[in-house]
């Protein structure tokens, strides 16, 4: 933010915040509603999942996910998918034929890959086309698979797979 030229107001504002408003009981959206008055935007990083729709929904300037709970992290989303695509050398609207993500580890909890799950498939619907044909390959222990909600949300896009396994060398191959 500094490097664009702007400035920050670093606030700790959930329950266990150091600030007076969240002591006396102040609601999430007042505390945002309170901060549109000294910023252009908030980036709003929330330990509960649900946060940040809770907050969009009376904000009157923009709202950046940075992340909510064990729910989504869509600026981090955004980071792999550029790593990826930098990585293999893949340009958008020139779509690869075929490309096989593995999601490894806690996919349950983790919700970075909760966030690059649902971007990857977006990035095929939404005219930039990433690849032709996607494979998501989740691979953990059975306790801590993606999110049922995720995989119905990945299966309403059209040329995806998806595959659970817990064998990493069988997801890599």
């Amino acid at each position: 933010m500094s490097r664009l030229g702007g400035a920050y107001l670093a606030f700790d504002g959930h329950d266990a915040g150091n600030t007076s408003a969240s002591k006396k009981g102040e609601s999430l959206e007042d505390t945002i509603r309170s901060l549109e008055c000294y910023a252009d935007a908030t980036v709003l990083r929330h330990p509960t999942e649900g946060s940040v729709e809770q907050v969009v929904a009376n904000a009157t300037k923009p709202i950046l996910n940075a992340g909510d709970g064990v729910g989504e992290h869509p600026t981090q989303a955004l980071l792999d998918l550029f790593t990826i695509c930098d990585q293999l050398d893949i340009e958008l609207n020139e779509p690869v034929e075929e490309l096989v993500v593995v999601l490894l580890g806690d996919l349950k909890h983790g919700r970075t890959v909760h966030s690059l799950a649902k971007l990857l498939v977006r990035s095929m619907a939404d005219g930039t086309m990433l690849c032709k044909k996607l494979i998501l390959r989740y691979c953990s222990p059975e306790s801590l698979q993606m999110p049922k909600d995720v995989q119905e949300y990945v299966a309403d896009f059209p040329n995806v797979r998806q595959e659970s396994l817990s064998d990493l060398n069988e997801a890599t191959t």
